[in-house]
């Protein structure tokens, strides 16, 4: 074989090597929409006057392996036929995201037109707070 063509294949092979490490670290290290389950709410509060609605719950299993835990990293809504439905993201532990606890402000501009709030994994749905 061309000491070139060795090379080559050496670089190849190195590539393809750290593009699947990369991908590995990047799926275990990402934040990912926690599963319904795992997540239990401690407070929900809707304060009218300022069309807030306030969330707080924890992570209420610790999934985890070797090294860490799963911990808070945000969450995103939508609203769907006057029904306000919360995804929670978590994710493992670093600096940055260390907590499994949570606190949501989320303002709603039409409030009064909320029936009910959901949290969601997007398979499965639980009532958190009935408004009307």
């Amino acid at each position: 074989m061309n000491p070139s063509r060795g090379i080559l294949l050496c670089l190849l092979v190195c590539l393809i090597l750290c593009g699947i490490i990369f991908g590995i670290f990047m799926f275990i290290w990402a934040p990912h929409v926690m599963p319904v389950k795992d997540i239990s709410f401690s407070r929900c509060s809707v304060i009218q006057e300022e069309q807030t609605i306030i969330l707080s719950g924890y992570f209420t299993k610790e999934v985890s392996n070797s090294f860490s835990t799963t911990t808070y990293r945000g969450f995103s809504y939508d609203l769907v036929d006057n029904d306000l439905y919360i995804k929670i993201k978590g994710g493992l532990v670093s600096p940055r995201h260390r907590f499994a606890d949570f606190s949501i402000r989320i303002p709603v501009d039409n409030l009064q037109e909320i029936n009910r709030i959901y949290h969601t994994d997007g398979k499965e749905r639980q009532l958190i707070y009935k408004l009307r």
